[in-house]
């Protein structure tokens, strides 16, 4: 079978058609056990197992593998009600953003507290019915747990408003070396959006 140059970190490495194709078959099917359809680039940022680029990424999606939508988005068959979930969810994000931001602020000036990023499905803004607001905190070493506790404190004033904040990932500076391998903590990883403390980012 005829190689695709895929892409790697310093080179390019022959991967076959087929394993490119699997590669945005099982992307678009992890999306889509969140309600998620992906557009070109999603698939090619969230490529699992491979690494291609944007051009072999849509040569492979004009096979028909995926069903395009007029919006610019893929789903499996049968799944194109997805999009219009999609933009709904869209929606609802727009309104909790402000919120995250607000507290996140707040948040982001306590002591011993280096960076705080948005995770979740708020991150990829495919909320529905005001969930949580996940928090990714880095902290000072040596400092986790009095940070955690001021944390939660905010999180206690932003309930009695009605709003959930869920600092849910917090490590020190010095042990950012995520153990948890999995599929789903990569995406997590991957699809933060940083707030403050950019230069730790």
């Amino acid at each position: 079978m005829a190689g695709i140059r895929v892409e790697t970190m310093d080179r390019f490495d022959p991967v076959s058609s087929k394993d490119v194709r699997d590669a945005v078959m099982r992307t678009a099917a992890y999306a889509d056990v969140f309600d998620y359809p992906l557009s070109a680039a999603e698939i090619h940022r969230y490529l699992t197992g491979v690494r291609a680029t944007i051009e072999t990424v849509e040569q492979t999606l004009q096979a028909g593998l995926l069903i395009p939508s007029p919006q610019g988005y893929y789903t499996l068959p049968n799944r194109a009600e997805l999009v219009g979930v999609r933009r709904r969810r869209e929606q609802i994000a727009r309104r909790m953003w402000p919120q995250a931001i607000h507290y996140g602020r707040a948040i982001a000036r306590l002591p011993f507290v280096r960076m705080i990023a948005v995770t979740g499905s708020l991150a990829m803004n495919n909320v529905e019915d005001y969930p949580d607001i996940d928090y990714f905190i880095i902290t000072a070493p040596g400092r986790l747990w009095m940070a955690r506790a001021m944390v939660l404190a905010v999180a206690r004033v932003a309930a009695l408003r009605g709003i959930r904040l869920c600092p849910n990932y917090l490590v020190t500076e010095d042990a950012l070396v995520f153990p948890d391998r999995t599929l789903y903590a990569a995406h997590e990883l991957t699809q933060m959006i940083p707030l403050f403390g950019l230069d730790m980012y």
